[in-house]
């Protein structure tokens, strides 16, 4: 017998498996995702579950996205290739750091509905994001960030080598210092 389908999601990540959950509300709709692994894992990228802090102002994948833009940038207006700098990060359109900001304050709301509604714990947890320093192009780097983030600025910590060590004892001996997103529990 073959099933048929209004919508396919190709992917159970946790872009996939939103769109398909909410898509599944609709009644009037058939809706399967396919996924090659088991659903609720990271995406091949592992991008659709980091924080969005990070990911708006350069310290996620925005960082990767930054330096290939300048060095883009450089070699359009030099017409050769360039080093890339860090003193002046790459901080992705507001508008989405403020959807990114709202797609969070979402996510502890659908993992209580879940598991109310489903009996689904797919173990939510609040986590952060530590960016390591290694030298003082990263300082700059994570400054100007931070200086770009003022009414956020509150929830960012600067730990020195030794409250490094003691929170990441794995993490290399070359890095010098970290800025930690942290986010604070609610209730």
């Amino acid at each position: 017998m073959i099933k048929t389908y209004d919508v396919v999601i190709a992917g159970g990540g946790v872009i996939g498996a939103s769109c398909a959950y909410h898509l599944s509300r609709r009644k009037d709709l058939k809706v399967a995702m396919i996924d090659c692994k088991r659903p609720g894992n990271a995406s091949r990228a592992s991008a659709g579950g980091l924080w969005a802090i990070g990911e708006s102002v350069g310290l996620g994948c925005g960082v990767i996205f930054f330096r290939m833009m300048s060095a883009e940038r450089k070699r359009e207006a030099q017409g050769t290739a360039v080093i890339v700098d860090s003193s002046t990060p790459h901080i992705l359109p507001e508008c989405f750091f403020d959807f990114a900001l709202q797609s969070n304050a979402l996510y502890p709301g659908l993992h209580q509905e879940m598991i109310e509604k489903h009996g689904m714990d797919f173990k939510f947890e609040r986590t952060g994001l530590k960016y390591v320093i290694y030298d003082d192009e990263d300082r700059l780097y994570a400054e100007h960030i931070v200086a770009n983030i003022p009414h956020l600025s509150d929830e960012v910590r600067w730990l020195d080598q030794a409250a490094l060590r003691e929170s990441e004892p794995s993490v290399s001996h070359d890095a010098l210092v970290v800025t930690e997103k942290f986010q604070r529990p609610q209730g």
